[in-house]
């Protein structure tokens, strides 16, 4: 399997993910998002496949909420739900 190394800056991010800059950031720090990386001295980005890897199961999270027994969380709590 081919993994893509395709590196997305921010604003990216921010589309595929549907969060704010902030949010970001909080996730990032209670270790609930992909790290980014250090592109260059003022210039952060991050792996796209980690991105789709995090959406994807974020979606299947809610899923699982949805239909099973976690069904009350709030989409907030999905974040760190596995």
């Amino acid at each position: 399997m081919s993994t893509n190394r395709k590196i997305i800056r921010l604003p990216e991010v921010i589309e595929k993910t549907g969060i704010s800059k902030t949010t970001i950031r909080n996730l990032e720090l209670s270790k609930n998002f992909p790290s980014r990386l250090k592109i260059s001295k003022r210039s952060v980005g991050w792996y796209e496949h980690e991105i789709d890897e995090w959406v994807t199961n974020l979606k299947s999270n809610m899923l699982n909420a949805e239909y099973g027994p976690d069904k009350n969380l709030k989409p907030y709590q999905l974040w760190s739900a596995e």
